[in-house]
């Protein structure tokens, strides 16, 4: 099982340095994907890097500690109703155009629109 995973370690790093060069010599999304036998979009997901537009670098792929937590816990906090408690994450701006009653009322809406989730 080790020889399998390093080889498929291998073969994805390979796989990842071929589009790259693809992509440098201007290949699109499009022909990567025709090529691999999926989509552009799944292509573009599996191995593109998104670039930010304020900075021009690549988009970090890492996840910062500590944000899995507070995003189950924001999600936690809305399917319990705890609407002031979803309000603290949000930054001052959004505060000041949301409050509890508003969110909780948009929650509704949605709701009544798509379903309750599963």
């Amino acid at each position: 099982m080790a020889a399998a995973r390093e080889l498929s370690a291998a073969t994805n790093a390979a796989l990842q340095a071929a589009v790259d060069r693809a992509r440098a010599a201007g290949h699109s999304w499009k022909r990567i994907g025709d090529v691999l036998g999926t989509t552009r979009q799944a292509a573009f997901q599996r191995f593109g890097r998104p670039i930010d537009p304020r900075t021009g670098e690549p988009v970090a792929r890492a996840v910062p500690a500590g944000l899995t937590e507070r995003a189950v816990a924001i999600f936690v906090a809305r399917a319990e109703g705890r609407w002031e408690d979803v309000l603290t994450e949000f930054d001052e701006k959004m505060r000041d155009k949301l409050d509890a009653d508003r969110l909780a009322a948009g929650w509704a809406h949605t709701i009544a629109m798509v379903g309750t989730p599963s």
